[in-house]
């Protein structure tokens, strides 16, 4: 399988104005010197964190064994701390380097791995948002929400 994903060179970048042509997704390489030099502003509103990082593990235990990460983030327009949320989601995924060299290219330079982020920004449409709403309604029993563990 062959993949051409372009380099993003911001997270400063409005949701709407990164699918393009794209109805619903998009994958795109960041750097994480971007990511932390500029933050995940845009002019329209910001990017927050809306979930606790996860961890991500391939099934292969032996030498190809990937571990990384995912965050996830949710697009607000407006200011921090009082944005609206909207139905933008990024998720944000990086190797960890102890692993990710085991696997890398040699022909990569040493640590770059660990400095690139793959993002995925997605559109949710409304009747998912609806379902997941009707799901926690109905996990709730005498007042109590479940919590489901991952």
């Amino acid at each position: 399988m062959d993949f051409d994903l372009p380099e993003l060179r911001s997270c400063n970048v409005d949701p709407w104005d990164l699918l393009g042509d794209k109805n619903t997704e998009m994958y795109y390489f960041v750097k994480k010197e971007e990511i932390e030099k500029k933050g995940r502003e845009t002019l329209s509103g910001y990017w927050e964190e809306c979930e606790e990082e996860e961890v991500m593990e391939s099934g292969d235990r032996g030498c190809n064994h990937l571990e990384g990460r995912k965050k996830t983030f949710a697009f607000y327009i407006g200011k921090r701390p009082r944005g609206t949320i909207t139905p933008w989601i990024m998720y944000e995924f990086r190797l960890l380097s102890s692993r990710a060299t085991r696997w890398s290219s040699s022909s990569l330079p040493r640590g770059a791995v660990e400095n690139w982020r793959a993002v995925k920004v997605i559109v949710k449409e409304e009747n998912e948002e609806e379902i997941e709403e009707e799901e926690q309604a109905s996990d709730e029993s005498d007042g109590e929400e479940v919590v489901q563990s991952r």
